[in-house]
């Protein structure tokens, strides 16, 4: 078990919102990793070599991927900037066309009987984003069997196909929630950019999923409120918190 507390969780805290890939589920199951980003890099080996580039490795497809991924935080982004690719074509290519085995993703009763105490007990409302899909967040919630407990499943497709750390995207989520204030929400993230954006909308808590960390990071700039290694052990420490009031 790993997890640091930096900050308690405030008493103006209402709502919960989790990311899904490698935050639901554990980066160890190498859901996103094997099938997701492999559809992406699939996806640009076949757009570079309709695009004049016919002898393009796959080495080269992932370092372009990457290199999106740096520059507008989204691989998807730079598909449709430089490639001309619609969210349409991505969409359909990464996701509605590729039988992604959802069957990876183990049930969890540890994060379910968390969830619940969060729900029931404590009355929190929970909603997911994803820089999927809402098609997507579904059947990772279903593969899991954490289907019922979140109010509201949001896909980056509600706002126009703009990934997370967009503002906007966040923007849309609280929406969604009926929430005016970001200081009544919780964001459960495993990616620092995530964090940092929630920081800069005054998020009232920041919970970092790092599950490769062997130590809590230095946490310098305060982004982060609470770090685990697993969603179950942030969310055993959330309802601790909230017990000891």
């Amino acid at each position: 078990m790993a997890i640091k507390v930096y900050r308690r969780l405030p008493a103006a805290i209402t709502h919960c919102l989790f990311d899904a890939d490698q935050t639901l589920y554990a980066k160890s199951t190498r859901f996103e990793s094997k099938y997701i980003v492999e559809r992406i890099y699939y996806l640009m080996l076949d757009t570079m070599r309709r695009n004049g580039k016919p002898n393009t490795t796959m080495q080269e497809a992932v370092a372009e991927g990457n290199r999106f991924y740096r520059v507008y935080h989204s691989s998807y982004v730079g598909l449709q900037k430089e490639y001309g690719l619609t969210m349409k074509d991505i969409v359909d290519y990464i996701y509605h066309n590729a039988e992604l085995d959802y069957g990876r993703l183990d049930i969890c009763a540890r994060t379910r009987e968390g969830l619940e105490q969060l729900r029931q007990r404590y009355n929190m409302r929970l909603a997911v984003l994803t820089n999927g899909t809402d098609l997507h967040g579904h059947s990772v919630i279903k593969a899991m069997g954490l289907e019922g407990l979140f109010g509201a499943v949001l896909g980056f497709n509600h706002n126009g196909y703009k990934p997370k750390p967009d503002h906007s995207t966040f923007r849309c989520a609280l929406d969604e929630m009926n929430v005016a204030n970001p200081q009544h929400v919780a964001l459960f993230e495993d990616a620092m950019k995530n964090l940092k954006a929630a920081k800069e909308m005054n998020f009232g808590y920041r919970v970092y999923i790092g599950e490769e960390e062997t130590e809590a990071p230095a946490n310098e700039d305060g982004t982060i409120d609470l770090w685990a290694n697993t969603l179950p052990e942030a969310l055993d420490a959330i309802n601790a918190m909230l017990a000891a009031r």
